[in-house]
């Protein structure tokens, strides 16, 4: 057996190669534990996409009589030098692609590669899919930390139970209400131009959510997530794509790569606009029932995430692998993993880094030279202070008529610009997240977007009973009982 790496120009010139790729798709489909992340049409569209971001890495093992009989795909960040599989964030999951009785020792000679080209790094695979080999010598077994995942899957086998369960779903998710406003329409997009504009209409959805979530906003973030996915699209058969139109508005999307008989819970995405209908669940249990009748056996939920487990009909166990290049690193990590398992007992490890967080962004908007300044006037507000809000009301009979539009109502766009540039604003996440309420209560938003910054933006809310100012902490009622208020609250933060 010969192990051999490729790098960069080397790495890609393998991945181009006619007879390496057949030899490539060969041995995914003899390795047992192979996923759609491990294909060289995927490997091929990330190197791409990604090449000024991750240098491309391959580790092989070769057989003069069997041919290829192990592979390693791996990026290395040019900014970093982290080293991450294939596919990085993109893919689910990570693994080695390996003959069953070559499996362990050939990880084990790749691994002695990476250790003797990047002393002192580590590999992780996130998450290594059900029926991976953990089969390690001594040296290897001490140096990696293997953490074990539930993953839930919705079978899709059962037709009769998909369409049951369903419509017991459409009762809670208001499916009739929703059908009530337009026409409803829900399908299966192949073509790859119309798959194109379903993932440029979800894009906004889609990161206005994540950002609420996590803090980041994946496609405005990344300039090259969108070129990836278009290329995926482009490929044909790698990824199940479906939608969801209300009048031909879309409401709700989903992208997932199609993987072994299954689809791989992606990109799940709703109009925050429809968040009353449940349009979000409704979207995914439909797309199991269409699954159901394409044949395809089962929705991977893929592991984490609460929400999942109402929808999951059975369970396995995936994994998380670290392998650390020197035992003293794995030592310190062990330690590490034992004192946060030992503090999660005693106060929420969520709680923790939500705090971190925000103090960390505070910290990025003060400069040291206004903190005594900023202490000063804190002290004075403390002894005593005054704030005034001011409510004027207007008859829209009065407004006065504007030839040019201005500003942009309801545009997530515009909304996924905002920056806070002071210490009191709120984060990104948190003002998307309040956005997001606001927007499914029902309320309207105008924006302004100026030198790519959300520079102006107030909220309407229409025919309210009373409005809360939360400013000041007051409840204004409505001036007549039989005309509730429209409430406008207007900022601008330039």
């Amino acid at each position: 057996m010969t192990t051999r790496c490729y790098s960069g120009k080397a790495a890609l010139a393998q991945v181009q190669d006619r007879q390496f790729r057949e030899n490539w798709r060969r041995l995914f489909e003899a390795c047992p534990w192979s996923t759609v992340h491990q294909r060289v049409e995927f490997a091929d569209i990330w190197y791409s996409a990604y090449r000024a971001v991750f240098e491309p890495l391959l580790l092989t093992q070769e057989d003069e009589s069997c041919g290829l009989t192990g592979l390693l795909a791996l990026g290395r960040s040019r900014h970093t030098g982290e080293l991450v599989p294939v596919g990085g964030g993109h893919s689910e999951y990570q693994v080695w692609l390996a003959e069953p009785s070559q499996s362990q020792q050939f990880i084990e000679s790749a691994l002695d590669h990476l250790v003797r080209m990047f002393p002192g790094g580590r590999l992780t695979f996130l998450f290594a899919p059900p029926g991976t080999p953990l089969q390690l010598g001594p040296r290897w077994r001490r140096r990696c930390e293997v953490r074990h995942f539930r993953r839930g899957l919705l079978s899709t086998i059962d037709d009769a139970a998909i369409k049951a369960w369903l419509k017991k779903i459409a009762k809670k998710s208001k499916l009739n209400q929703l059908k009530q406003l337009g026409s409803l329409t829900f399908r299966r997009v192949s073509d790859p131009d119309e798959a194109f504009k379903v993932l440029n209409e979800m894009e906004p959805f889609y990161d206005a959510r994540q950002l609420a979530i996590s803090g980041i906003a994946p496609f405005h973030e990344d300039p090259n997530k969108a070129p990836f996915y278009r290329s995926l699209l482009q490929s044909g058969g790698l990824l199940h794509v479906t939608e969801m139109r209300l009048d031909g508005r879309l409401i709700a999307a989903h992208i997932g790569p199609i993987n072994q008989g299954q689809v791989i819970l992606g990109m799940i995405a709703h109009s925050p606009f429809y968040a009353e209908y449940s349009v979000g669940t409704q979207h995914i249990l439909m797309t199991a029932a269409l699954m159901s009748q394409e044949g395809l056996r089962a929705l991977d939920l893929t592991p984490g995430g609460e929400y999942k487990d109402r929808f999951a009909t059975m369970a396995d166990e995936v994994y998380v692998l670290t392998f650390f290049f020197r035992d003293v690193d794995a030592i310190i990590y062990a330690f590490r993993r034992m004192a946060i398992a030992c503090l999660k007992h005693i106060v929420s490890t969520d709680r923790v880094k939500a705090a971190l967080t925000a103090l960390q962004q505070k910290r990025a908007l003060i400069r040291p030279v206004e903190i005594p300044g900023r202490l000063l006037r804190r002290i004075q507000k403390w002894i005593s202070h005054q704030s005034e809000f001011r409510i004027y009301r207007v008859p829209v009979s009065a407004a006065i008529p504007v030839g040019k539009r201005l500003c942009l109502r309801d545009s997530l766009d515009d909304l996924l610009h905002y920056e806070p540039s002071e210490s009191w604003q709120p984060s990104r996440s948190a003002f998307i997240r309040t956005a997001l309420e606001r927007l499914a209560k029902g309320s309207h938003v105008y924006t302004m977007v100026l030198d790519g910054k959300l520079a102006h933006w107030g909220w309407l809310t229409e025919r309210e009973d009373e409005a809360h100012l939360a400013e000041v902490r007051q409840t204004v009622p409505s001036w007549s009982p039989r005309s509730p208020i429209t409430s406008w609250r207007y900022i601008s933060i330039w």
